[in-house]
């Protein structure tokens, strides 16, 4: 059975009341409860195209929009024991111009991010990201983003988007014996806890 849903530019779910006060939005369309494809309208043309591929062809996803200049990113799920891995490719006028790979956990949170390499999917050193969400200071699920230099190591965490950067060797300060149980974050492998 499919379905249509809508979010805001930011991927929050809104009502279809709310997208004519919106200068740009997400239109969903939901096969079995999960999104197919997600159009991103801005002023009310078509700018983005997200298609979550399963048996399709890359040739098939194409022609479902065969005049549209924008960018077309083709995700693809596959699950990990509890965990979502969610690999995309994006391509600009029927060329790939960039694939990473995110991870998400059973809530749905995200949990890692990384660039990988067009040629051979591998991963591009020193973009990765993984995420952290701890309750802190009466904020639930305080978002700590950690970030991966070139060899692997912290170069730096930010919470909740803001840059507050702490260096690597900070995180144990700053997280105290919790840290001691975190081994996930002290380096970038591996990809899934």
């Amino acid at each position: 059975m499919s379905t249509m849903q809508y979010e805001n530019s930011s991927e929050i779910p809104i009502t279809f009341q709310q997208v004519d006060m919106l200068n740009s939005f997400y239109k969903n369309y939901l096969e079995n409860n999960l999104v197919k494809k997600k159009e991103l309208y801005d002023l009310g043309i078509l700018k983005r195209v997200i298609f979550y591929r399963e048996n399709e062809s890359l040739q098939e996803v194409f022609s479902m929009y065969p005049n549209f200049n924008g960018g077309i990113e083709i995700r693809e799920r596959e699950y990990v024991g509890d965990y979502l891995k969610v690999k995309e490719k994006i391509f600009k006028k029927g060329e790939y111009i960039d694939f990473a790979v995110t991870i998400y956990d059973s809530e749905g949170k995200e949990i890692y991010e990384a660039a990988l390499n067009l040629d051979d999917e591998s991963i591009i050193l020193g973009s990765v990201i993984k995420y952290f969400y701890k309750n802190h200071g009466g904020i639930l699920n305080k978002k700590y983003g950690f970030h991966y230099d070139e060899d692997g190591e912290i170069e730096y965490m930010n919470f909740d988007e803001a840059y507050k950067p702490y260096r690597g060797n900070e995180a144990a300060d700053y997280f105290g014996n919790d840290w001691n149980n975190m081994v996930y974050y002290h380096n970038d492998n591996p990809m899934i806890p």
